[in-house]
Parts: structure tokens; C-alpha cells; sequence
């Protein structure tokens, strides 16, 4: 078998476009102006409008009003949406596949200041902002509503704190421990599913992943009020900013989670349904499989027989899928290193995007094993993927070669543990 050899369906390892059913439903935590009532145009066409259940108001969001709709109506629902923190879901996030969208801070504070700008008399005079108000009275604005989605909205509503969204509560106002929300907010967003305004497309394409369908994407519209005006001055900018500076935070580093998650989606080449459109491996705890054996391997260089093994590519992260029962295993690698001195201990190892602490231990030569620490596998599809600290030019080692690679270690192969 080369290394471009898929198994067959009738092969006892291997399972090709396996299918994982999705069947949860979509809770939509609708972070407002964030492009999200475009988003939610798309899901009412996708599920149809019968089966997208709102939440509009704080009656609606009570506990005990959640808890309700969980217990007697989640068969008829299919996507839940409202503006709402993601604390009032917390005992119930495992019912549904959780979603929300980003945008960037001083975007979606500008964005608000023009909606409110466009917003009727009744509703203005309710927000307590005078005729004809400017920037100034609505970044100033004491209104609880106005304050909260003006001063770091996005960590609010995803960090879990409720007193976060109490106007009662003195964290409301001053939050004790700041750096503390940035990380639980992040925390939240490894732990679901997300999007940013700024990539709608890439955001469309990972909804339709975790959604099980496709999407229109000549359905999603940007928001008539997005066009920037006189507002959009170097002092108001800065005035955001200085009022936002978690979510900032946050940003900056959801971007670079988002940015990971589309990569891995795109080298998985997941069909429409969130499945995987090539075959994966699937494990039988304790079989040696050769990496020759392994199908759908991304970022690796064409198996060398001679050798037994297949180098990683250089710049790219070397990826696996794989399907395994859902019990404690701990993987062991058997690999080959450029160079005796090569750093095997820094390789970086993830599954699902966790990172696996491992030890290292040498055989003959440039050769050695890498076991992980133990770890449970989801029941769906798995993503193992290895990356090395650094690349070597191979003619850096060897002046006279014609191999202009660039390496750093290679797979033999892999046996799970249990």
C-alpha cells in the first residue's frame, strides 16, 4: 500500500466518510450587533421558522422559564436563540451544540451608536438619551442596558459570571478581578462553537459543519447601519478602546483560535454535513498501525519504505483523524529525528485541539518514542496533530545533497494504549 492508498469499506480499521449524526440542537447566544440577526435570517430559512424558538425578553431568560423550555419543548426546537449571557445555559449546554459570533470592539460599539441614532423617539426616550443625542451623552450613558453593551459585551455575556448582567451587583459596574473575565470568557470559546463578523464566510463555512447543512451564503447580509459616519474620530476610537479593553483582549485572542479552527476544518475537507469526505483511522487500542496505513494523513511527506516512516512537512502542522471508543487511552509514537541533538521533548502534540503533555525515551540511533499522557477521545471524529519546534534544511547537515527539504522528525507508526 503507498501512501496514497485508502482502505476499503470492508477493512476492519478503517470506517470511509464515516457519518456522525448531529442531532442537538443550536443554541444561538445572539451577541448584539455582531451581524447576528443576518445569521439568524440564514437559520430561520435552514430549520424553517416553526422550529427556531426566540427568547425576546427577561421573562423568557428566567431560570425557571429555561429550565421549562428544556424539559417540554426541546423536541419542537431545533434552534434556540435570544440575547442572552451564557450563564442562564450553564446546567444545560450539554442538551445543545452552543453558537455565537464575535465582531470586533470598536466595530460593534460604533455599530450600536448608529442603531440608537436610527432608533424611534419611544425607544430613546425609554434609553434616557435626549433629541438629537451625540457620542459623548451615549458612551457616557448610566442606563444599565446602554452601559453593559457599551463597556466589554462580549466577555459579559461569555465569561459565566451573572453578576455580570445584574445592574445590582457592584461587579456590574466595576468588575473585580478583569483579567479573570478575559480568561473564562476565552475558556467559554474553546468549549463552543464560534464565528467572527469579519470572516463571515469562513463563519458560514464552520456553521455548516456544526449545523449539518449547508448555508446560502448570498442569504447573509450586512446591516444597513454599518456605514461609518462623523462618529468615527481618532478621540472616540480611543474613548472605545479605553472602555473595552477586555474584550479587545478576548478578540485578539479568539481571532487566533477562529484562524486554527478554520485550518483544521479546511484540511479535514469536512463535507456540508460535518462529516469527513476522506476516510479516518479507527482505532483498535493496542494494534500497531504503520503510518503507511494511515488514511487521510495530512501535512506528512510520501512514506519512505526503505526507512519505514514518513517525514512531517515542513510549515505545515501533521494532522490525524481518527474514530476510537470513548475510554482512557494514552497514544505511543515511534519517530525518527533529523539529528541525534533534535529537541524530541519540545514537539508539540494536541487532540481536539488540547495540548497532551508526553515523555520521550531514545532507542538506537536517531530513533525514539513519544507516549502521551492519558486521555479520553470524543465518540465522533478525533484530530491528533503533531508539530515540531523547528525545521533543519537537510543540506545544512549534508552540503553535497540534492534533497532540499526542510525536516525535523518522522512517523513510523503509532499504537493506542489503553
Amino acid at each position: 500500500m503507498n501512501s496514497r492508498s485508502f482502505a476499503t469499506k470492508h477493512s476492519p480499521n478503517f470506517v470511509d466518510a464515516e457519518r456522525l449524526p448531529r442531532s442537538k440542537p443550536v443554541l444561538f447566544l445572539h451577541i448584539p450587533k455582531t451581524g447576528g440577526s443576518s445569521f439568524l435570517t440564514a437559520l430561520g430559512n435552514i430549520f424553517g421558522e416553526r422550529r427556531v424558538r426566540r427568547l425576546r425578553c427577561a421573562e423568557e431568560m428566567a431560570q425557571a422559564q429555561i429550565d421549562r423550555i428544556v424539559s417540554d419543548e426541546i423536541q419542537d426546537i431545533d434552534c434556540l436563540v435570544g440575547h442572552f449571557p451564557i450563564h442562564v445555559f450553564a446546567k444545560h449546554l450539554d442538551t445543545f451544540r452552543p453558537f455565537t459570533i464575535l465582531r470586533d470592539p470598536v466595530d460593534r460599539v460604533m455599530s450600536l451608536f448608529r442603531f440608537l441614532k436610527r432608533a424611534p423617539k419611544r425607544e430613546t426616550e425609554r434609553l434616557e438619551l435626549r433629541e438629537d443625542f451625540g457620542f459623548d451623552d451615549f458612551i457616557e450613558s448610566r442606563v444599565p442596558e446602554i452601559y453593559a453593551q457599551s463597556r466589554n459585551l462580549m466577555c459579559r455575556m461569555l465569561c459565566g459570571d451573572e453578576e455580570m448582567s445584574d445592574p445590582l451587583a457592584a461587579a456590574f459596574w466595576e468588575p473585580r478581578d478583569p483579567a479573570a473575565l478575559v480568561h473564562q470568557a476565552l475558556a467559554t470559546l474553546r468549549a463552543i462553537e464560534f464565528g467572527l463578523l469579519e470572516d463571515m464566510q469562513s463563519t458560514l463555512t464552520l456553521a455548516q459543519h456544526f449545523c449539518a447543512t449547508n448555508f446560502n451564503l448570498d442569504e447573509y447580509r450586512a446591516n444597513a447601519t454599518d456605514a461609518p459616519g462623523a462618529e468615527w474620530t481618532a478621540h472616540n476610537i480611543h474613548r472605545i478602546v479605553d472602555l473595552n479593553t477586555l474584550d479587545v483582549a478576548l478578540y485578539h485572542q479568539a481571532k487566533v483560535l477562529f484562524s486554527t479552527r478554520v485550518r483544521d476544518a479546511s484540511v479535514l475537507g469536512q463535507s456540508g454535513d460535518g462529516t469527513s469526505s476522506v476516510s479516518v483511522l479507527r482505532v483498535q487500542p493496542g494494534q500497531k498501525i504503520s503510518v503507511n496505513d494511515i488514511p487521510g494523513r495530512r501535512g506528512f511527506e510520501e512514506f519512505e519504505p526503505k526507512d519505514g516512516f514518513a517525514w512531517l512537512a515542513a510549515n505545515q502542522t501533521a494532522l490525524i483523524a481518527f474514530l476510537a471508543p470513548p475510554k482512557m487511552l494514552r497514544l505511543q509514537m515511534r519517530l525518527y529525528r533529523i539529528t541525534e541533538a533534535f529537541p524530541a521533548e519540545e514537539i508539540e502534540v494536541t487532540l481536539n485541539r488540547t495540548r497532551l503533555t508526553h515523555r520521550t525515551g531514545r532507542f538506537e540511533d536517531n530513533w525514539f518514542s513519544l507516549k502521551t499522557e492519558a486521555f479520553r477521545p470524543n465518540e465522533k471524529l478525533n484530530v491528533l496533530t503533531l508539530r515540531p519546534p523547528y525545521v533543519v534544511p537537510v543540506r545544512f547537515l549534508h552540503p553535497s545533497s540534492k534533497d532540499d527539504r526542510y525536516l525535523a522528525v518522522a512517523l513510523a507508526d503509532v499504537v493506542f494504549l489503553e
